[in-house]
């Protein structure tokens, strides 16, 4: 089957299998994916045989889907569990490389321990899709989750690393310890190293470039695109880890300052589309060789006489319970040496949350591409072939299967969703509430990213945005929640300010005194206290004397009304700047719902263009009309690409999602028309 055909063949049944996930939603993608793999075989009639450069395989797969992985880390967790994460991400690989090696070539001595090595190195790391998949079960622990993440992001690099230690041991028939301990300390460190050199170098470049005016997205997405590829090539160069350099690369541009602006949008939004597809592609394409391997591996190792086909069931299934075994006991001791270092005792759920983590652990991506980089000769001269390939990817292979329907079809008893039936009425409600989490959502990500050229034209389209979300909440009968307590937050900022203010002498004391006494006010009237006008008086007074004894004190002349007048009039311009720059800096941050933290700003913004003399001309209205356009366009893409994302993470229904969707492109075309 020539290259072409075959690729197209792989792409259409990744694409079916995403049509037959809708039918099938509690079995995951990657064994429909398998399954159409078989079928995929069977219908050819022949056999497929998949024979890929190492080095290429390597480069085109594993590299991108470790960088995007790498992109999508919540570095926040990836630092504060980073202990367990690297004793499961180096030292989990390790025993069970050593364990499943020594398990293979004891039971099959004809195996050389190098090559069990490898099959046991292959093993080690865990899949992350998933990881992916089981992470949208709400009732498993977010400290599970993070842990799980943790590890499939940076357990690969050990596996490779370990892996590429056995193959090597394999082909040439040698191994010394010593040389491959400091073999394996100088490529992870140097990865480490030039990962984080690759990292601020690519960021610091990035950085010039936009500033220099190249906003071009096609150009940027193309970039991160060939990140990966040209970071692992010059990492296997300079004969260093190129997973770990591509990992930590992925990492620091993670943690790099994010920039804002509506080029920044773009950019964001077709690079996190374009990445979706791609992580999508190789991951099926994976999955769907495996299934095309199957037949061919089962077929030739079950009808070979080397082996009892009753001996090579058990092998798989002896795989995978040692497997399971070592990584409990390794997560139990885990869990222990945590709760003492809490100082809490051990807990029942403890030992299910490591139970949890153990089962979650399923082989799949990582493992197939690693085994499926086995060379096929140790001397192609000699004609000597790699010992019992085709039986270890047929090991390998089962144990992929038997560790993934372990995590889809157990785990979810161990922490059941809740069962709960909702009637129509309260499924819709449920799909308007999410969908005004992602209404919220926009707004949160317009604040971010707006500028100071920017800022008129980004509040209009807020401003629409709110009425929406109004809108919908009247139609269902959502109540709104109190803002008391932001509008109190709001007074505590202005009264912090202006108190700096006096302090160094950027504002009269008669001016200050006299809008703490009036935010005073308003905030006692929050509180539903009765605060009557003459006690308002009395605080007024008493800072008014404070304020004449002072200046007396410093024989300084007090300011006439007129002038207290200005000063306080300048004062609340900017108290009223401070809170809107304060709300913008925060929102996302605080607890009260995006919509409301808009109204607060635009309340604030009311407040504050009275008291700005200068009226906007024709002109600079018409201007700003013109950038609203352009950001609302902006506005409904980044709708919908939230829309999709809480589809897939099942918080809105795809009927719900349907209708929302045919609403947003029907406002696409007619902003497109303004245009």
């Amino acid at each position: 089957m020539e290259a072409l055909d075959m690729s197209l063949y792989l792409l259409i049944a990744v694409l079916a299998s995403s049509v037959v996930s809708q039918f099938l939603p509690r079995v995951s993608t990657p064994l429909i994916q398998i399954g159409l793999g078989v079928a995929l075989a069977v219908i050819a009639r022949e056999q497929i045989s998949i024979t890929l450069d190492p080095d290429l395989f390597l480069v085109l797969f594993i590299a991108p889907l470790l960088y995007d992985e790498a992109r999508e880390a919540d570095l926040a967790a990836l630092w504060h569990y980073r202990k367990p994460i690297l004793g499961y991400a180096i030292g989990l690989v390790l025993v069970i490389t050593l364990a499943v090696g020594f398990f293979v070539h004891w039971l099959l001595p004809f195996v050389p321990l190098a090559a069990a090595f490898a099959l046991g190195a292959a093993l080690g790391p865990t899949d992350a899709v998933a990881v992916a998949s089981l992470s949208k079960n709400p009732t498993i622990p977010e400290r599970v989750k993070s842990l799980l993440k943790g590890e499939a992001l940076l357990n690969d690099a050990s596996g490779l690393v370990a892996f590429r230690f056995a193959v090597a041991a394999a082909v040439y028939g040698t191994f010394s310890p010593a040389y491959a301990a400091q073999t394996f300390l100088v490529k992870f460190f140097g990865g480490l190293l030039l990962g984080a050199l690759c990292g601020l170098l690519l960021t610091y470049v990035i950085t010039r470039l936009r500033e220099g005016g190249l906003e071009n997205t096609t150009f940027h997405v193309l970039l991160e695109i060939c990140t990966p590829l040209l970071v692992f090539i010059l990492a296997e160069e300079v004969h260093v880890s190129g997973v770990i350099c591509v990992v930590i690369c992925g990492i620091i541009q993670t943690a790099a300052p994010r920039q804002t602006g509506p080029s920044y949008a773009r950019t964001n939004i077709v690079s996190t589309s374009v990445w979706k597809v791609i992580t999508f592609a190789l991951n099926g394409v994976v999955f769907i060789l495996l299934g095309t391997q199957l037949p061919s591996a089962m077929v030739g190792t079950w009808e070979g006489t080397e082996i009892d086909n009753t001996l090579l069931v058990l092998m798989v299934l002896g795989i995978t319970v040692l497997l399971e075994l070592v990584r409990f006991l390794w997560t139990l001791a885990l869990q222990l040496i945590t709760a003492k270092a809490d100082g809490r005792p051990f807990t029942r759920e403890d030992a299910k949350d490591a139970l949890i983590l153990t089962l979650s652990g399923a082989k799949g991506t990582i493992t197939l591409s690693i085994m499926l980089t086995l060379p096929l000769w140790t001397d192609v001269a000699a004609g000597t072939l790699f010992p019992q390939r085709d039986l270890l990817i047929f090991l390998a292979s089962g144990v992929i299967l038997c560790t993934f329907t372990i995590a889809t079809f157990v785990v979810p008893l161990l922490a059941p969703q809740p069962k709960k039936t909702l009637d129509e009425h309260e499924q819709h409600l449920r799909d308007t509430e999410a969908y005004l989490d992602v209404l919220r959502g926009v707004i949160e990500e317009l604040t971010e990213r707006q500028t100071a050229k920017t800022a008129a034209a980004t509040h209009e389209v807020i401003r629409s945005y709110n009425k929406r979300i109004e809108r919908i909440k009247e139609n269902h009968g959502l109540d709104d929640q109190e803002d008391v307590e932001l509008q109190k937050l709001i007074i505590e900022w202005k009264e912090a300010y202006i108190f700096d203010l006096m302090a160094k002498d950027e504002t009269s004391a008669e001016a200050g005194y006299r809008l703490l006494a009036r935010l005073a006010h308003r905030k006692n009237l929050l509180e539903h206290q009765r605060l009557s006008e003459a006690r308002d008086g009395i605080l007024f007074l008493r800072n008014m004397v404070l304020t004449t004894l002072n200046r007396l004190r410093r024989n300084l002349p007090l300011l006439t009304e007129s002038q207290v007048q200005e000063e306080y009039r300048q004062l609340l311009i900017r108290t009223t700047g401070h809170a809107i720059e304060r709300l913008q800096d925060q929102m996302g941050d605080l607890d009260e719902p995006n919509e409301q933290i808009a109204d607060a700003i635009l309340v604030q913004q009311r407040t504050l263009r009275p008291l700005m003399t200068k009226l906007p001309s024709i002109s600079t209205i018409a201007h700003t009309s013109s950038k609203a356009d352009q950001i609302e366009a902006t506005a409904y893409r980044i709708e919908m690409s939230m829309l999709n994302e809480a589809v897939d993470q099942e918080k809105i229904s795809r009927a719900y999602a349907k209708k929302a969707r045919e609403n947003i492109i029907l406002m696409q075309v007619d902003i497109e028309d303004r245009l």
